[in-house]
């Protein structure tokens, strides 16, 4: 089939297409800080990050980054994710999700692209390939 990705990394590789060297400082244009609690649901219409604690609903237009210290409960849709942390729910109507090294996923992955470092966990189902995101 084309257009379908499944890749199993041993090396992380920087991807060209994110901001310079996600360092330290102001890199996106929406952040939840380790500290933050927050329930309901979440549009980000543009680059976020978050690293606290979210339970409810979140959705990206663009790429959303869940770090190393975000524990989010949620169901969550992005055109890019990029997963550090833990989600326990379903990751919806993703183009690309990357899981980085740490990364824990319990539940439902629905992606065009998936991408697996080594030292991802993934607990659940997975539909790669399929139609467009709408």
């Amino acid at each position: 089939m084309s257009g379908i990705a499944v890749v199993i990394a041993r090396t992380p590789q920087r991807d060209p297409s994110l901001p310079p060297a996600l360092a330290p400082g102001p890199v996106f244009r929406h952040e939840i800080g380790h500290d933050a609690r927050i329930t309901g649901r979440i549009h980000f219409p543009a680059d976020a990050r978050i690293d606290g604690s979210v339970s409810g609903d979140v959705r990206a237009d663009a790429l959303l980054l869940i770090g190393q210290s975000a524990r989010v409960g949620a169901i969550v849709s992005a055109k890019k994710l990029i997963v550090e942390g833990r989600i326990e729910g379903e990751i919806n109507n993703c183009d690309t999700c990357e899981l980085r090294p740490g990364a824990r996923i319990v539940g439902r992955i629905a992606a065009r692209n998936l991408i697996v470092r080594e030292g991802a966990i993934i607990e659940g189902w997975l539909s790669i390939g399929g139609g467009k995101r709408s």
